[in-house]
């Protein structure tokens, strides 16, 4: 679930980056309020993207611990594998 958040934000940090260019905005059509700048566009986008890559890269804590299985052969352990 958070893997998926993390895509959707990062793509969305790309997509306010790419609204920064006014080149974009009037290829698209898309007319942005005037307290929307440039630069805060860019740094939404900017923190988009980090917070998405976050979620992304971030490992959950099941995953990144292995643990041991005991191996039976009859009711002794002989030996421990990991899962």
């Amino acid at each position: 679930m958070r893997r998926g958040l993390g895509y959707i934000l990062v793509a969305l940090g790309i997509a306010a980056i790419a609204f920064s260019y006014t080149y974009v905005r009037t290829l698209i059509g898309i007319a942005l309020p005037a307290q929307l700048t440039d630069l805060y566009l860019i740094i939404g986008g900017i923190v988009l993207i980090v917070i998405g890559g976050l979620f992304v890269s971030r490992r959950r804590s099941s995953d990144s611990k292995a643990t041991e299985v005991p191996i039976y052969h009859g009711n002794k352990v002989v030996g421990y594998r990991r899962h």
